[in-house]
């Protein structure tokens, strides 16, 4: 047991040495060569600015070495950032570590001196600079063609290592849109090696910034181009600020105001108090007036954009215009001048010496004399409205003083209205006739109207009356009264001496008085004659309606067809009875209307009428009467055949013009063939619809 132990002893001992002599002889072969390794490298570089370009990234890595002497040297590339080099004599060595491009030039490097000790593997970290020179920075700004308010883009780039500063300036008009976006192209060129900050900022016309300044680093390399694009996109913008229409000022109680943002989809909310506006207060949804001065504040806002800019604009309302009673005109006697505005509260001053009037003029606190020639002038004002425009009157009073007697003597002239109208406000359009009331029993006079201050026109354009009664009402030998107050002036001239009467009222499409009955035979709404009155007999033959009304000699047709023979109207238009003939019209004209698509082989019937009978001409007389305006209306249609009747009743009493001498067509179909007609001097019959008769309309009011 004790030999086998000291036996694998010496065994053991023998093989340590054996190990020992060998690293002993390697370490001493090494050294004696004088060589060592060498292991270089570098971190991730940021080389490009957003998008990126391939031609500034670096594609691989070479480090190059010089030995002491001046005349060893080494080369080798790699594809990756960590190089290993073998095999490098002992001693010290200056070693450059470079990065390339993709076309192998190189972009960035760094050098340091590096001692190789034997044996050894040295490691060494490199950071890489970019290489000296200049290069230069292509720019692409783009914003949506959405956002119209960009005026101006700055852009600046400052050196991250020296004072270096470069500033490009681009203006929104020298933009071109491609697709949806406006696109500048700048380019800053000679700028020195290095990393620079980049900012961009866009600007309205008024200088101040819109959107979100854009910030980013750019790397500049010698003699190479970095590109990049700045895109504000929509939801970095503001919503583009409201705009008014009109802009503000002085502007009349009815003019709208209109709110408009170039931002699609936005909505405007807008105050009148001059407070700032938010989602609680009004939203515009349409042009709107304003009830008094007011500063108006409008805010644009849309889902994930920012807030507008707050609009502004101080609109001013004039008061409204004082209304001055008498009008101007000559008087026989001293006239009570009475002056009020339809504002509210509003202050009237005046003056009567023909001077402007202010606020330092006379206060109107009531009426007041006029007892000779006067020019009276006035405005009205209120704390919340503008001064209104000013109204003047010229008033010329005849005394007996230096008069020139004339023959016959001096006149005195009253209106007289209808005895109701003092009960109130009389209704819009009333109808009434207005008389002039002159003493003594006038020969030899003439006679002018005037309503507002103006020369009283018919509805047909012309002078409303010369004689001594003045006719309202909707007619075109009438004078329409609209609503709101008015003052009617006669004036009576006699010789060289005129004498005026004026009243003056309040119309309203609410009021009552005048509203009520017309007589048979009377003239109606429309100018026509009023032939029959639904309330005589206590039966309702007309439902929502109270009289008819024929229309007058000169809107009828001569030598009309009653519409296509040998066809059936469908509803039909068979009822002859009072009431049928509107809707009889109604379904005649709907009829005719359809029969080019009923039967598509014959056509429209108004074109094309011989495809349906070879005598048919077109003409349908209740779309003739369908179709009518006149004296205001457009409701106009052909009378039944009992509505023609009780119109021949009327008619023969009177027989106006020579309507007793024709034959009408009534809207009552008899037969496919046949309708029946009406004749004011005999009877009614049944004629073939392509006979050619007269046309007479009719309204129901």
């Amino acid at each position: 047991m004790n030999r086998r132990s000291s036996f694998s002893g010496f065994l053991f001992l023998c093989f340590a040495m054996l190990i020992a002599i060998t690293l002993i002889v390697g370490c001493e072969s090494n050294i004696q060569n004088k060589v060592g390794s060498l292991t270089v490298s570098t971190g991730a570089q940021e080389k490009t600015i957003s998008p990126d370009s391939t031609l500034i990234e670096i594609a691989s890595y070479q480090v190059r070495g010089v030995y002491s002497d001046g005349v060893t040297t080494f080369s080798q590339q790699s594809p990756i950032n960590t190089i290993v080099i073998n095999d490098l004599l002992v001693g010290d060595w200056t070693i450059t570590f470079e990065g390339l491009n993709s076309f192998g030039t190189v972009i960035a490097s760094a050098t340091q001196m590096v001692t190789i000790n034997a044996g050894y593997n040295t490691t060494v970290t490199f950071v890489l600079t970019s290489v000296s020179g200049v290069g230069t920075c292509e720019l692409t700004l783009s914003w949506p063609v959405t956002v119209t308010s960009v005026h101006r883009i700055t852009v600046r780039l400052t050196a991250a290592s020296s004072m270096d500063v470069f500033d490009v300036e681009a203006f929104a008009f020298e933009a071109t849109q491609v697709g949806d976006i406006q696109q500048i192209m700048k380019t800053i060129a000679d700028i020195p090696v290095g990393s620079y900050a980049l900012k961009a900022q866009f600007w309205d016309v008024f200088d101040a910034q819109i959107g979100l300044t854009l910030m980013e680093t750019v790397n500049i390399y010698a003699d190479m181009t970095s590109t990049g694009l700045f895109a504000l996109p929509e939801f970095l913008f503001p919503v583009e600020k409201p705009t008014f229409d009109p802009m503000g000022g002085r502007i009349t109680p009815e003019q709208t105001i209109e709110l408009t943002t170039a931002s699609i989809g936005a909505t405007i909310y807008y105050t009148i108090d001059g407070t700032d506006p938010n989602t609680t207060s009004i939203e515009y949804e349409g042009p709107f007036t304003l009830p008094h001065n007011a500063t108006v504040k409008a805010i644009a806002l849309k889902n994930c954009m920012f807030a507008s800019a707050i609009a502004s604009a101080v609109f001013e309302i004039p008061a409204a215009m004082p209304t001055i009673l008498p009008v101007s005109g000559t008087y026989s006697m001293p006239q009570e001048v009475t002056l009020f505005t339809e504002t509210a509260g509003a202050t009237i001053y005046y003056t009567t010496d023909g001077s402007a009037p202010d606020t330092f003029s006379i206060l109107y606190t009531g009426p007041f004399m006029v007892s000779q020639d006067t020019t009276v002038r006035a405005i009205a004002t209120h704390p919340d409205f503008g001064v209104s425009e000013e109204v003047s009157a010229e008033y010329i009073i005849v005394n007996s003083v230096g008069l020139v007697t004339v023959d016959p003597a001096n006149y005195t002239v009253e209106i007289i209205v209808p005895p109701e109208w003092t009960g109130g406000p009389v209704i819009t359009n009333v109808w009434a006739r207005i008389w002039a009331d002159v003493e003594p029993d006038p020969t030899g006079v003439t006679y002018t109207w005037y309503l507002d201050g103006e020369e009283a026109r018919n509805q047909g354009g012309e002078i409303a009356s010369t004689s001594d009664y003045l006719d309202l009402g909707i007619g075109l030998d009438r004078v329409a009264i609209g609503p709101g107050p008015h003052s009617i002036t006669v004036t009576v001239t006699a010789g060289e001496l005129s004498f005026s009467d004026y009243y003056w009222f309040c119309a309203s499409d609410t009021a009552t008085i005048g509203a009520s009955s017309f007589a048979i035979g009377d003239v109606g709404p429309a100018g026509g004659l009023v032939f029959y009155d639904d309330e005589e007999d206590g039966i309702d033959d007309l439902p929502g309606y109270r009289y008819l009304e024929a229309a007058p000699e000169e809107t009828e047709w001569e030598n009309r067809q009653w519409g296509a023979y040998g066809y059936s109207v469908d509803p039909s238009a068979l009822g002859t009875a009072l009431g049928y003939g509107m809707p009889n019209t109604e379904n005649i004209v709907s009829y005719h209307d359809s029969l080019g698509t009923l039967y598509p082989l014959k056509g429209d019937y108004y074109t094309n009428p011989g495809a349906y009978y070879f005598k048919n001409d077109g003409s349908v007389a209740a779309k003739l009467c369908a179709d009518l305006e006149y004296g205001g209306y457009d409701d106009w249609f052909l009378p039944s055949k009992g509505e023609l009747d009780l119109m021949f009743t009327i008619i023969r009493k009177c027989c106006p013009s020579d309507w007793c001498e024709h034959s009408y067509w009534s809207s009552s179909e008899f037969s496919p063939t046949c309708a029946w007609l009406q004749s004011f001097a005999w009877s009614q019959w049944k004629s073939p619809k392509f006979e050619n008769h007269r046309v007479k309309a009719v309204r129901a009011f």
